[in-house]
């Protein structure tokens, strides 16, 4: 044995201590640590938490991935950008396969842009242990000047992607969609879709107290003429208004939204509710209360449809949000006031190509 010891040594020493072998050695060995802490993060619901901070190498995260049974997020190369709230990648198919053991608990929210938002940061007031998944389809943004035909078309395209993703329930979190396409998103899915409209007029209607209600949103949901048509049916007179370029204006934090505003409410006869019919919004309530005048009471659906939702589901999850764009994400001044609104332990963005919706 002591002659042939040399000859193993010969044999294993450059082995060993080859570059290219040593460096397989020591990346499997920390992929099958990261492995068994993907697990263990798994079995605490906050793989999220776990996968996404800071994670720069593709390697590291193939690893937790494949660790955890391939249910953390993937990265790209050139990883993940930003600050540690808002985590930004742009992985252009992403899998449905993502997290699994938390989808049970995941609500799925939809807009055509960023205003979808004020009815998500609702939601988690009502249900902070709820995780959910925030869609802004910002590469068509706005939806108010298209075809019922179109809406509907983007919309079951973002809730064939949500449905993908396992969610328990949809929020449809535009006011467009929810006047046009509603009832054939409600027919086409086998869970729960939820929409504005009768949040929105059931919060008018308590606010009204003269019976005089003024209503603003996109084209397409004025001329569908649904709100006023349910409003009308309780005995409330309504004033309603077109307001197709301000919801741009709000999304891309632009300094006259004030003016938009004043020029859109001129002609507004004497009203005490002003009903806000279009997500984006309530971002700038407080230059629609500026220009309605105090004595005006200004309103949105969001809390009464959560409110809503909260009596229909159980708050249970780990709390988290993830948001993706279909286009250009949002404003630097909007993504900081969603990130301080949203106060999640976990909000990750994405960028979501068109081609990767189903």
């Amino acid at each position: 044995m002591a002659s042939d010891q040399p000859v193993l040594i010969q044999y294993f020493y450059p082995v060993l201590f080859d570059d290219r072998v040593r460096e397989h050695v020591v990346r499997d060995g920390l992929y099958f640590a990261l492995g068994r802490l993907a697990r263990q993060a798994v079995r605490k619901r906050d793989l999220e938490i776990f996968a996404l901070p800071h994670c720069r190498d593709r390697g590291v995260a193939e690893a937790v991935q494949c660790g955890a049974d391939r249910l953390a997020l993937r990265v790209e190369d050139r990883g993940l950008q930003g600050d540690e709230d808002a985590c930004f990648h742009e992985e252009s198919q992403l899998s449905h396969g993502t997290v699994r053991a938390l989808q049970r608990c995941m609500i799925g929210v939809f807009d055509s842009g960023t205003g979808g938002l004020s009815v998500l940061k609702a939601l988690r007031r009502r249900l902070p242990h709820r995780d959910f998944v925030y869609v802004a389809d910002t590469a068509r943004l706005p939806y108010g000047g298209r075809k019922p035909a179109e809406i509907h078309g983007f919309a079951c395209e973002i809730a064939d992607f949500l449905c993908g993703l396992e969610v328990e329930g949809i929020v449809v979190a535009c006011n467009t969609v929810s006047s046009t396409a509603l009832p054939q998103l409600r027919a086409s899915y086998p869970v729960p879709v939820w929409g504005m409209v009768d949040a929105g007029v059931d919060t008018a209607t308590r606010a009204t107290c003269s019976g005089r209600v003024a209503v603003v949103g996109t084209e397409a949901t004025v001329s569908s003429g649904i709100f006023q048509r349910k409003l009308e049916a309780r005995g409330l007179r309504v004033w309603a208004r077109a307001c197709p370029a301000l919801a741009p204006a709000i999304e891309e934090a632009s300094p006259d939204v004030e003016v938009l505003i004043r020029h859109y409410l001129r002609d507004m006869p004497r009203v005490d509710t002003l009903l806000l019919a279009r997500t984006h919004f309530p971002l700038r309530k407080d230059l629609f209360q500026k220009v309605a005048s105090p004595r005006v009471k200004v309103v949105d659906g969001a809390d009464t449809l959560a409110a809503k939702i909260a009596a229909e589901l159980e708050d249970e999850g780990g709390g988290t949000v993830r948001c993706y764009s279909t286009g250009a994400l949002v404003a630097p001044p909007i993504l900081s006031a969603c990130k301080a609104s949203l106060s999640s332990p976990c909000l990750s963005c994405a960028l979501i190509e068109q081609r990767a919706l189903p």
